[in-house]
């Protein structure tokens, strides 16, 4: 199966302006609790089935094996002072 990625992506997620529409390279505004970080897909990319050779899914009933990955290249940028030191992000999640 082949896929087309275009010139906008969806940005979702928990906030007043989920589902908002913005070109590649765009930053959005995500509120967190320590602060607020600017965020901007600058392209996503289609890998190959082999690169999921060696994942294992957490789900036996849904293999990985057959699935094509994309790798979504991001930046993240401070927006506010933060009080958390700490680098884990969520970017996105999903089935698909």
């Amino acid at each position: 199966m082949a896929a087309t990625v275009g010139g906008a992506f969806m940005m979702s997620g928990c906030a007043k302006d989920a589902g908002i529409s913005v070109g590649f390279g765009e930053s959005v505004t995500v509120s967190r609790t320590s602060g607020t970080v600017g965020i901007a897909v600058l392209r996503i990319d289609q890998g190959e089935t082999s690169d999921l050779d060696e994942v294992t899914s957490t789900d036996p009933s849904q293999p990985m094996s057959g699935k094509t990955p994309y790798y979504v290249r991001f930046r993240l940028t401070r927006t506010s002072s933060e009080t958390s030191t700490g680098t884990k992000f969520a970017a996105f999640a999903g089935d698909t």
